[in-house]
């Protein structure tokens, strides 16, 4: 039996490469003669850069950028021949701040400006810009900044970094930014098809999940109306409503000012990294989320799996940290909570729970495959 084994991240617990060698020991455990690829996978979030380095061997290449709060640290990006994968999640993700750090009026994308430099700097004429796990609502004006762009007040001084100084915006200039871009293709990597504005855009959906109280959701909301509506007036260019502005706290609006064009992340890293090739070579395929609920169906990358190995004729499993009513669970061949008790709302609360628990699902689970894979005739 060949299994592939491509779980996502179990935000706040597990990697998608820990993730994905949990569930290899417990199959070995349990299963004689298993053969087992561990492919874990991505859509422009964090595991991004490693599902394409994994893919294409390309190098990793580590430099110092501002974390959302503006503090220099050490990141990484991939390169490939000419092709850069960067996440902004590296740069100015929640992932670099603890929970008490968050400050989203004035968290800042110039960070991730800051890795497509130092890609443009190493000859890249391709980026691939993975939006996802932002800790950022600055509509991508520190990313434009960070490549030469300028956001003034009315006296003609900068305005200081953040979401929440926009409020206080006059004038932009972008010359800088479209002229160091010249002649690159730069693809926006993205599973959120949001609008950059309104009950469905960056600052009311997103916002909260990065600390913002329901009254910094309205500077926010106010803040990103002001951008657009200044880019709108300078420059006659209206994308506040495109799909995909929204996506990372309004980094994908900042992207397509610059020009960018915006890609379904996991349908993209798919293609570049020959993931319907991994499951056609599979009997079977296993993936694992930390949550399974009603946004699982909205272009997550573990019913993207889902739909590309149904499509295979392959049978798909997912592990899930909970599984919530009204989860797309008829996506996958079975849904199994990594809980053993199933129960639906909770957490697990540490790397060291997550790895016992998904460790004892993978064996639990493992004698079902039997019934889902035929023996092979000699």
């Amino acid at each position: 039996m060949k299994v592939l084994v491509a779980p996502q991240e179990l935000k706040g617990t597990l990697t998608g490469a820990e993730a994905g060698a949990c569930i290899a020991r417990g199959l070995f455990a349990t299963l004689q003669g298993v053969e087992i690829e561990t492919f874990p996978i991505a859509d422009g979030g964090p595991g991004t850069v490693e599902m394409f380095v994994r893919a294409t061997g390309a190098d990793i290449v580590e430099v110092q950028a501002e974390d959302a709060l503006g503090r220099f640290g050490p990141t990484t990006f991939a390169i490939h021949g000419q092709r850069a994968m960067i996440e902004m999640a590296a740069a100015s993700g929640l992932c670099r701040l603890f929970p008490a750090e968050l400050e989203p009026l004035r968290a800042s994308t110039r960070g991730t400006g800051q890795l497509i430099t130092a890609a443009l700097e190493r000859g890249c004429k391709e980026l691939c810009i993975g939006l996802g796990g932002s800790a950022t609502t600055d509509g991508g004006a520190g990313m434009l900044e960070a490549l030469g762009a300028r956001f003034m007040a009315a006296d003609g001084s900068w305005l200081s970094p953040g979401g929440g100084p926009l409020a206080g915006l006059e004038r932009v200039k972008l010359d800088r930014v479209l002229a160091k871009l010249q002649g690159v293709t730069v693809l926006a990597l993205s599973d959120v098809r949001a609008p950059l504005l309104g009950p469905t855009g960056a600052a009311a959906v997103f916002a909260p999940q990065k600390g913002a109280t329901p009254e910094e959701v309205k500077e926010l909301e106010t803040a990103l109306a002001r951008l657009h509506q200044v880019v709108l007036q300078q420059t006659g260019r209206d994308l506040a409503g495109e799909p995909g502005a929204g996506a990372a706290g309004g980094l994908g609006y900042g992207l397509l000012l610059a020009g960018a064009t915006m890609k379904d992340g996991f349908a993209t890293l798919a293609e570049l990294c020959g993931l319907r090739e991994r499951v056609r070579r599979a009997d079977l395929v296993v993936t694992a989320e930390g949550r399974l609920d009603a946004q699982t169906a909205m272009g997550k990358a573990t019913a993207s799996l889902a739909t590309l190995a149904r499509q295979e004729g392959k049978p798909v499993v997912v592990l899930a940290g909970s599984i919530a009513d009204g989860a797309p669970v008829d996506l996958f061949t079975f849904a199994e909570p990594i809980d053993p008790e199933g129960r639906q709302s909770r957490q697990l609360p540490s790397s060291t729970d997550a790895t016992a628990a998904l460790l004892a699902a993978a064996r639990r689970i493992a004698p079902r495959f039997l019934d889902l894979v035929p023996p092979k005739q000699d």
